[in-house]
């Protein structure tokens, strides 16, 4: 099983990354490259304050949608389920939104005249409407 493999199976996934600097990043796998840079949805910092451990206190920090550079990931594990929210996996990893939810994701929908296209079956997917 490859790296990627292994990895397309967290997107969607509420996920722990721990990095550099003492500190984690919680928040659900949008998308990832073979750099290993991440892109967290929903994320929250985690840092821990403190010079000793027993005087460490732990500090949140709500991020949103953030790019995390691979280089500084240390570990990386799941914590949770995909969120049944209509989001589904698309080309490369990367998270589209359910046809049947939404529109479309700006450029990376094609407008038909039927609806968007979608890239995996690059037919014209029902239900969607081109947006302006």
């Amino acid at each position: 099983m490859s790296a990627k493999s292994r990895f397309e199976a967290f997107v969607n996934h509420r996920v722990r990354v721990a990095v550099h600097g003492n500190r984690e990043m919680v928040g659900t796998l949008m998308a990832f490259d073979q750099h290993l840079n991440l892109v967290l949805n929903d994320a929250e910092e985690i840092r821990k304050v403190g010079k000793r451990a027993d005087d460490a206190r732990t500090e949140k920090r709500a991020l949103g949608m953030i790019i995390l550079r691979g280089e500084e990931v240390i570990h990386f594990h799941s914590e949770g389920s995909p969120a049944s929210t209509g989001v589904r996996t698309g080309i490369l990893g990367v998270a589209q939104a359910d046809p049947a939810a939404s529109a479309g994701l700006g450029r990376a929908s094609t407008a038909t005249a039927g609806g968007f296209l979608s890239a995996a079956t690059n037919k014209a997917v029902p239900g969607t409407v081109p947006s302006s």
